[in-house]
């Protein structure tokens, strides 16, 4: 759907509720493991693959794809070092 504006973001809160990830009677997750960062995504992405072992990162995004994009244009040399990325896509 465009509006005068450009596209208009379209949710399927009342199927995924608000987060995208609640399930009927709540979510169950486990507890975060890290703290929240004040660091920009993309920066987080490039500066973890350059520091870990070449290759033992699987990337699985939950959202759409552009902080991996921004990350593997600002530098390139990520690319080979991603040993996968698994997510699942799809459109209203």
């Amino acid at each position: 759907m465009r509006t005068t504006n450009g596209p208009q973001l379209s949710t399927a809160e009342n199927v995924h509720g608000k987060s995208g990830l609640d399930l009927p009677g709540g979510a169950v997750l486990p507890e975060p493991t890290m703290s929240l960062r004040s660091q920009h995504a993309v920066d987080f992405i490039i500066d973890t693959l350059m520091t870990e072992n070449s290759r033992s990162i699987t990337l699985c995004p939950t959202g759409p794809l552009t902080n991996i994009a921004m990350a593997m244009i600002r530098e390139p040399r990520i690319i080979p070092r991603i040993q996968e990325i698994v997510f699942m896509g799809g459109a209203p």
